[in-house]
């Protein structure tokens, strides 16, 4: 009975602890599930320029892990012709969303806000790598238009 035990004892540490890996698999593909779900943009004149705001909420469906350093606005050719700065002044992340503000500085050469509008979308969407290295852009559609200042 004694050598039942001494193998009975090891077998059973055994399932354990390879019971409590399952689900845990090397090499397993991300879930990505990225969305836009709320989105802000205004545009005013300052000075001879223009300044665009944007606040963005995207939705991480499959949770996976972002990259915070790599968050790039995706800019109309339109607007990266007449760009002067683009800054991003908040990125947070948390497990089911990002939020992610900013502004970016053109020249609009005069032409009055409402015809700087006319070439929307003036930005196409946002790119970023996941964790583990896959690049993902996420299309902004503009519903409301950009709000004029």
């Amino acid at each position: 009975m004694d050598g039942v035990k001494a193998l009975l004892i090891p077998f059973m540490l055994l399932l354990f602890v390879s019971g409590c890996s399952l689900g845990v698999t090397e090499g397993e593909e991300e879930k990505i599930e990225f969305e836009i779900v709320d989105a802000v943009t205004a545009i005013g004149k300052v000075g001879n320029d223009q300044r665009l705001s944007y606040e963005f909420i995207i939705a991480n469906k499959g949770e996976a892990a972002v990259k915070e350093d790599s968050i790039e606005m995706v800019l109309s050719d339109w607007l990266k012709k007449r760009l002067l700065e683009e800054t991003i002044v908040e990125k947070n992340f948390e497990q089911d969303r990002i939020v992610v503000k900013g502004f970016i500085m053109f020249k609009s050469n005069d032409l009055p806000t409402p015809d700087v509008i006319q070439n929307e979308p003036l930005i196409k969407g946002i790119k970023f790598l996941t964790a583990k290295g896959t690049e993902v852009f996420v299309p902004y559609h503009s519903s409301k238009g950009v709000e004029e200042r």
